[in-house]
């Protein structure tokens, strides 16, 4: 009888451990973008905001399922690469430090409020592209997705240069003013 009470134990413990990192990866791929845009804004260098982010990342894990219920994830995390920043300046300091802790404190404030508006402006963006024609699509998939410059486009497609850049610049204005109608009512421009 107690070995069946134990293996039960030892189920429902694996089961919950499941459920908890199904939470947490759940939490950190939709937040994600924004903790990395909130770093990003703070070192302004990709190769030090990648290995910020991955020393955040471990850290959240590491303490998610002591910290669990988390109210606001997002928040959480953002104190935690916060925390990582100060670490990377104390070390970097050490070589030459370029702005004051009050200026960092006060970017980082306006960071985290910035960065919090990724995923609605994400989700704006993908309505709009949503409303482009299919020709449209086609070729900001080619620019964007496949990487093609907009020279190697226009010559795929037997069109001028000068053309394709026009149509290139009509296709980015449309959007634009597509996300700041959707924006706007929010307040977020």
């Amino acid at each position: 009888m107690d070995k069946d009470v134990s293996t039960n134990e030892r189920n429902t413990d694996r089961s919950s451990d499941m459920n908890v990192s199904r939470e947490f990866v759940l939490l950190l791929t939709t937040n994600q973008h924004r903790i990395y845009a909130y770093i990003l804004t703070l070192v302004s260098d990709w190769d030090v905001a990648d290995d910020i982010l991955q020393d955040t990342c471990e850290v959240m894990w590491s303490k998610y399922a002591q910290a669990r219920p988390i109210k606001n994830f997002s928040s959480w995390a953002i104190q935690i690469a916060y925390n990582k920043v100060l670490n990377y300046y104390a070390k970097k300091g050490r070589e030459h430090v370029l702005f004051s802790s009050a200026m960092l404190d006060d970017v980082a404030a306006r960071a985290e409020e910035v960065s919090g508006q990724i995923s609605e402006r994400v989700h704006a963006l993908r309505r709009c592209l949503a409303k482009l024609s299919e020709h449209d699509q086609r070729l900001l998939r080619l620019r964007y997705e496949y990487g093609n410059t907009i020279k190697d486009i226009a010559q795929q497609l037997g069109r001028p240069i000068h053309g394709m850049y026009k149509t290139m610049a009509r296709i980015h204005d449309a959007l634009t003013r597509c996300v700041r109608r959707l924006l706007a009512p929010e307040g977020w421009l």
